[in-house]
């Protein structure tokens, strides 16, 4: 492509080193974080997935004790009763291995490492259900923006990595199907519509337009759902209503190699 005038920001340039105390151990330790002056969106995915300019932000929300194993989003970091410390302290720490600290920036790798932790603390403090489904869609997030990353000849790797990715969907989906019984709105920071939307894409991805058409069918119908999210929910209807093959997902079009005798284009 053509010179920039202006040179484009890096990931390290969003990024500096925030102090934690772990609740579990009492250990100070610093991970990074974004700072406040965020990278420019360049867009949302249908699941909602937010895709910055230079920097993919999913990475850093995630923080691990490098010390006892204790990792959770940074938001939820110091929510911890003094039982759940206890059983983190029994379940997690005796198996953790250590990791090594990232001073620059986060991998793939390492940001996956840090919310599969976080996953396995939800389940060891007995998190809520809407949590972990929560974690498995931003790590479902990681493997996309893994892939996305990756040069077009590698096709073999980006299958891979679409099958975690499909993988870690489901979980979400089911967690979040499983909340939406047992758990009082909002869930996971969503509104019912947002959250009913949001499994309807995630149905979509899991190959179940019926499911997301039930969905997006009680949208449309509800009284006191908001008028945009109706108006997407109509949208959705559409593509369902028009999909000649459920199969082919919205991010298989983005980016995964088509069969042959279609154009790669």
């Amino acid at each position: 492509g053509e010179e920039m005038a202006i040179p484009e920001k890096k990931e390290t340039d969003y990024l500096f080193e925030k102090t934690y105390t772990c609740p579990v151990c009492n250990t100070e330790f610093k991970a990074l974080k974004v700072k406040a002056s965020m990278p420019k969106l360049l867009r949302t995915d249908p699941d909602m997935r937010p895709v910055y300019q230079s920097i993919d932000i999913i990475k850093y929300e995630c923080v691990a004790c490098e010390k006892c194993g204790y990792a959770a989003l940074s938001k939820d970091f110091d929510k911890l009763s003094d039982a759940q410390i206890k059983m983190i302290r029994k379940e997690i720490t005796p198996n953790f291995k250590g990791m090594k600290h990232a001073e620059q920036r986060y991998t793939y790798d390492e940001a996956l490492l840090r919310y599969k932790m976080a996953l396995a603390n939800v389940a060891v403090k007995h998190g809520r259900t809407s949590e972990m489904a929560y974690l498995c869609l931003k790590i479902a997030w990681l493997y996309r923006g893994k892939r996305h990353e990756l040069v077009a000849a590698d096709e073999k790797k980006k299958r891979e990595l679409y099958g975690s990715e499909i993988a870690y969907i489901k979980k979400a989906r089911e967690g979040f199907n499983s909340a939406r019984m047992n758990e009082m709105f909002p869930i996971a920071g969503m509104d019912e519509w947002t959250y009913d939307f949001l499994l309807a894409e995630l149905s979509i991805e899991c190959n179940e337009p019926g499911d997301a058409k039930k969905l997006v069918s009680n949208i449309i119908v509800a009284q006191n759902a908001p008028s945009r999210v109706k108006e997407r929910a109509r949208e959705l209807r559409d593509y369902i209503n028009n999909m000649e093959e459920v199969a082919v997902s919205y991010f298989k079009e983005i980016d995964l190699p088509q069969e042959k005798g279609k154009s790669t284009k």
